[in-house]
């Protein structure tokens, strides 16, 4: 539960970011829960994704990129080989 506590402060617990300003703070504090380590990117990218209103917009992957010293195109194509991760906002029923 401490990474819960880390990334969903007020205004947090809906799990939906849809401005980038709100999206920042969530994603650092995911890294940080990490360690921004590296191998664990696919732990990060399923958090982000749970905080994000359940898809990774390029900016978060962008983000994720950044705070892991990773290039953009490795965190892209593992979250596009993982049918379980969404690069486009997923309808609601």
């Amino acid at each position: 539960q401490p990474l819960r506590r880390a990334v969903e402060g007020p205004g947090h617990g809906s799990g939906a970011c849809h401005a980038v300003h709100k999206c920042v703070e969530p994603i650092a504090a995911i890294l940080e829960a990490h360690q921004r380590d590296a191998t664990r990117l696919v732990q990060v990218l399923r958090d982000v994704q749970r905080v994000s209103g359940n898809w990774l917009s390029p900016h978060a992957l962008t983000e994720i990129a950044h705070g892991l010293s990773l290039p953009r195109a490795k965190v892209e194509g593992v979250a596009g080989f993982y049918a379980f991760f969404h690069l486009a906002p997923v309808g609601q029923f």
